[in-house]
């Protein structure tokens, strides 16, 4: 039987990415929802951009691709600090990684076929 590779959201895969490309950095909660929302934390969607990172850090947890020091703030609540990978969660950081680079360079050629359809319609409505 055929076993698929994980496929994480937007969100998680963000912070795969940038805690693998960050060795030097000891990533918390705030460190994350800053670097991969490109917030503030004295912006207004601050607080709900930190949410979702700290659900997506737990995610990562139970998936045991991570690890962190879980903490209480007094006003946003629960968050991690002091994030590593786990063995697993370098393996998945990395294949994430490529995964996100081969869209990339994939994207310009899937866009192509849409564009040259757009075009005909153009042509079509103007010889109308």
């Amino acid at each position: 039987m055929t076993k698929f590779p994980p496929v994480y959201s937007d969100q998680v895969s963000k912070i795969l990415i940038t805690v693998y490309e960050n060795p030097e950095v000891s990533f918390d909660t705030f460190t994350l929802a800053q670097r991969i929302h490109g917030i503030n934390v004295g912006s207004p969607q601050f607080p709900n951009k930190f949410e979702e990172t700290v659900k997506a850090t737990e995610q990562l947890i139970v998936k045991g691709l991570v690890d962190a020091k879980q903490l209480k703030h007094t006003s946003l609540g629960l968050y991690f600090s002091e994030m590593k990978f786990k063995f697993k969660g370098k393996q998945e950081a990395i294949r994430v990684r490529d995964k996100a680079e081969e869209f990339k360079k994939e994207l310009p050629k899937i866009l192509e076929e849409p564009n040259k359809v757009i075009e005909e319609m153009n042509k079509a409505q103007r010889k109308t």
